[in-house]
């Protein structure tokens, strides 16, 4: 009779364990069978690092509730990089698309920003990679999703561009150099790379030029400036026309 008393306490025991584990799946909104999930791409933690800055975001990211993105800056004793995992919404939970990893610098925050850099209605992702120029120079890797692929494309050359934005007026990409002087570069995306397309450097003179797909440059127009005009950034080059928004 004892015999079957214990064996009935165990038996209430594991199943009431068995209820938490599951109300903690449940609480967490994951149902398990839905996402395919490569473990052997997850970075393990280690306790005697510091704690990652995470980013958890299923708002922005590409389309508002349809898309989940968990991003990551992590340091280790010898590099820091930064990894996301993208998810996407099925049924009752969220099932797995993609994994990425890459390196950063170690002074700058994730400061990741959701926008639209190629007016497809799906935002994409930045994050900072580093600085130049006294930090005048924000150094940013840009991923576009691809909508068809439902993945996020990284541009591999858009660390080399420093302050990117959209440009609407000419449905491109610009980036403001800062140096001695400034230049505005206008880029279009193609496939994984920017290109540069045509742009306006300001030194000693204010040169307004195109470049062909050899990289070939055709000047515009070249005038003296003076020295207080030299950080202008231009949201068109033909017409020339000045970003009101940076002066």
């Amino acid at each position: 009779m004892r015999n079957n008393l214990i064996i009935l306490l165990i038996g209430l025991l594991f199943f009431q364990c068995q209820e938490v584990k599951k109300g903690e799946v449940e609480d967490a909104g994951v149902i398990e069978e839905s996402i395919d999930f490569d473990t052997t791409n997850i970075v393990e933690s280690n306790t005697n690092l510091p704690t990652p800055e995470v980013l958890i975001d299923s708002l922005k990211i590409a389309k508002s509730g349809e898309y989940k993105i968990i991003l990551k800056q992590i340091r280790t004793p010898d590099s820091v990089y930064v990894e996301f995992e993208l998810y996407k919404k099925e049924n009752l939970g969220w099932k797995h698309l993609q994994y990425f990893s890459i390196e950063k610098d170690g002074i700058t925050s994730l400061d990741a920003e959701f926008i639209d850099f190629n007016n497809d209605n799906y935002n994409d992702l930045t994050f900072k990679r580093g600085v130049a120029a006294r930090g005048a120079n924000e150094l940013r890797s840009l991923f576009v999703f691809d909508k068809e692929k439902e993945k996020l494309i990284h541009i591999t050359n858009s660390n080399n561009y420093p302050n990117l934005r959209y440009n609407a007026e000419l449905d491109c990409i610009d980036a403001w150099l800062i140096y001695g002087g400034s230049s505005t570069v206008f880029l279009k995306l193609e496939a994984d790379t920017l290109r540069e397309f045509a742009g306006v450097s300001l030194l000693d003179t204010r040169d307004v030029y195109t470049l062909d797909r050899n990289g070939n440059k055709k000047m515009l127009s070249q005038d003296v400036i003076k020295d207080s005009v030299v950080y202008r950034r231009y949201s068109n080059y033909n017409p020339l026309k000045v970003n009101e928004e940076y002066e």
